[in-house]
């Protein structure tokens, strides 16, 4: 029976929903409200000024390094991309959870000694990768980078991604104590400040990642020790069952993590590898181009999770799939002008930004900023996906997809361009993964319906039942 045809059943499903709306509406606007928007204003107010430390910082370095080194500085920067989640064992949000955990039940100390269990994961990750950088720097230089006289390189970038991972420690502790502007400013000394000032005075890309990691390191230990306690205690005091807690939380998170941002640093490196550092640097800066569209699509994810773990579960699913294609439709249509922009201004923007034309980047450019068109898709989508299921499907998906590239990449092998050699394994797994997300978001949404739709029905007979008794 269609619990629609029950009068009753109706009216007080929609006195239910109507109240609850009406309680969300009359919600006062106190100081917490107030200061969340504030907060939030300011978190986007330092996303702009890390784009834009970030632009300013790629001007500086092919002004300072050179081609040559603008070129390294870009792929290892692509490597970092990829490893990082591999390093971290995904502290970032393993450690805000549980730290918001600890937080909310008053236990300061706890918090404390978990902050200190991410700093030992951080520190043993990065010297596992130092370790491999200092006893195999040959071949380990020549898979990212096509040659074999990196290897110093690689092992100041194992310093530098210590000094980040401990930045993420840090900010996580201050996001999941409501000290979003400490976190704000640890971002944006992390991502801007320390490394433009450090470009300043060196002149070579070892010389930048290395002293810009013992620069974070140095801040880190810094602000531990002011915050939390003495940093001669972090390996003194080792809390196992917290250890074993991080990592276990972790690992699932990993692969999928891992294989989503290779998968956006791997044209960089197979570039690199194939067809030298130069070309490597090439579709380097392309890549760089394609994460800032993507930024257009995180305010619309942020905003659109949790509205559907809200609308689910008070079964608005009409209201839901409306809010959906909004979402959705907004996304494409920026980046869709975000990308046509790019397409025919291209020379132009690389001029502006660099001070020089290239080519080969704007080339690279052209071929790879459409891919946004998918990737903000798949970024509206995999929170829907995130907050409508439990099970961590949108990990798997990654993992397919990035089999998919590999697997495209012996296809394209013997191909006589480099362009179609690489970039086309690469659309064939974004676009893969675009569109399973979709298909997994539609049949998570509907068989959600079904479940709703036959509970009503089920409570409506019951309810007849009842009233016929």
């Amino acid at each position: 029976m269609n619990p629609k045809a029950n009068p009753t059943f109706v009216e007080n499903r929609l006195s239910w929903d109507g109240n609850r709306d009406k309680e969300v509406q009359q919600q006062p606007k106190n100081g917490k409200t107030l200061s969340a928007k504030r907060h939030y204003a300011v978190s986007y107010g330092n996303t702009v000024l890390l784009l834009g430390g970030n632009l300013l910082l790629l001007r500086w370095a092919r002004q300072g390094l050179g081609e040559f080194g603008f070129s390294e500085l870009v792929v290892m920067r692509r490597f970092l991309s990829a490893l990082t989640p591999i390093l971290s064992i995904g502290l970032a949000v393993t450690l805000l959870k549980t730290v918001s955990q600890l937080a909310a039940a008053g236990d300061r100390q706890k918090s404390i000694s978990m902050v200190a269990c991410g700093y030992q994961v951080a520190t043993l990750s990065c010297l596992s990768f130092l370790a491999m950088t200092l006893v195999v720097p040959r071949p380990l230089s020549r898979l990212v980078t096509g040659s074999p006289e990196f290897g110093p390189s690689l092992s100041a970038l194992a310093v530098y991604a210590l000094g980040l991972l401990l930045s993420v420690c840090n900010s996580s502790y201050c996001l999941a104590q409501t000290r979003y502007y400490s976190a704000n400013a640890i971002q944006l000394v992390r991502g801007a400040i320390c490394p433009l000032l450090v470009l300043i005075l060196v002149d070579s890309v070892e010389m930048f990642l290395l002293v810009t990691g013992l620069a974070l390191i140095a801040l880190n230990l810094v602000f531990y020790s002011v915050t939390f306690d003495s940093p001669s205690r972090l390996f003194t005091r080792l809390d196992w069952k917290g250890l074993r807690g991080l990592v276990a939380q972790g690992l699932p998170r990993t692969p999928g993590d891992a294989t989503y941002y290779g998968l956006l640093a791997m044209p960089a490196l197979v570039a690199s590898s194939v067809g030298g550092l130069e070309r490597g640097g090439e579709i380097g800066y392309a890549l760089i181009v394609l994460t800032l569209l993507m930024q257009i699509a995180v305010p619309v994810n942020q905003f659109l999770l949790p509205e559907t773990v809200y609308l689910l579960q008070v079964d608005n699913h009409q209201r839901l799939a409306k809010r959906i294609f909004v979402a959705a439709s907004f996304a494409l249509i920026t980046t869709c002008t975000g990308v046509l922009f790019i397409e025919v201004l291209a020379p132009q923007l690389v001029h502006l930004h660099l001070g020089i034309e290239n080519s080969g980047r704007i080339e690279a450019i052209r071929w790879l900023v459409p891919a946004a068109i998918p990737l903000n898709l798949l970024q509206c989508m995999r929170g829907v996906v995130d907050s409508a299921s439990p099970r961590a499907y949108a990990p798997h998906l990654c993992v397919g997809a990035f089999f998919v590239f590999l697997g495209a990449l012996v296809c394209c092998h013997g191909a006589n361009d480099l362009w179609s050699s690489v970039i086309v394994p690469f659309y064939w797994a974004i676009v893969f993964l675009s569109l399973s997300t979709c298909i997994t978001a539609y049949c998570l949404l509907m068989s959600i319906a079904r479940q709703s739709a036959k509970r009503y029905e089920d409570v409506a007979v019951t309810w007849d039942r009842g009233r016929a008794a």
